[in-house]
């Protein structure tokens, strides 16, 4: 998926069948947040993922 402009087209598809995936993977995403040019810029870092997958378990009840 390396330069694809368009993740809300992907993950739309995905969040409502997640079967459509063939491959994953676990890589180091930021997403730049300041004001400016590059406000939601999504950058992976594909040479040196330090990946820290952050899990939070959600109930019904709990929400």
């Amino acid at each position: 998926m390396r330069g694809n402009p368009h993740p809300d087209v992907i993950t739309a598809p995905i969040a409502i069948d997640p079967n459509i995936i063939k491959k994953s993977n676990k890589e180091y995403v930021d997403v730049e947040t300041n004001e400016g040019l590059t406000r939601g810029v999504t950058i992976i870092d594909y040479v040196d993922p330090d990946i820290l997958l952050v899990t939070i378990n959600l109930t019904p009840k709990s929400i």
